[in-house]
């Protein structure tokens, strides 16, 4: 069994199942904008936007279980809560809190005679799910 990349809810990202090739984070804070007369926009800092995080990758289907590796990441997001997501590297290695699947993509590439296809490839994009004060 190959090593666990991340774990999303009860799906776990490895070589074995659906292996991701990129991570990417996007954070962003606000800051509103307050007009005055002759002088420039005075800005003021209202707090940080929750945090997201897009995973892009791709499946290669040799075997059956294979082709059930997105309907598996589907049903983690039609739980309809927040998920744990843990990252299982050694160098970051750690609890990355509570996230909020938002979106699933997939794409079906490589088809064959029946309409199988031998290469998907999918998105996932998280919202941070933040802590409830």
């Amino acid at each position: 069994m190959a090593a666990v990349m991340l774990a999303l809810g009860g799906y776990q990202f490895s070589v074995d199942s659906a292996e991701y090739q990129e991570l990417e984070r996007k954070h962003s804070w606000r800051w509103n904008a307050y007009q005055r007369i002759n002088q420039t926009t005075a800005h003021q800092y209202q707090g940080k936007n929750a945090s997201e995080i897009s995973l892009n990758g791709t499946i290669y289907i040799d075997e059956a279980k294979d082709a059930q590796q997105l309907d598996k990441m589907k049903s983690q997001g039609d739980l309809g809560s927040p998920l744990r997501l843990i990252s299982g590297s050694a160098a970051l290695g750690r609890d990355w809190g509570n996230w909020c699947m938002v979106e699933l993509v997939d794409k079906q590439l490589h088809l064959l005679p029946d309409g199988t296809p031998t290469k998907q490839e999918f998105t996932i994009r998280l919202k941070e799910y933040g802590a409830d004060s």
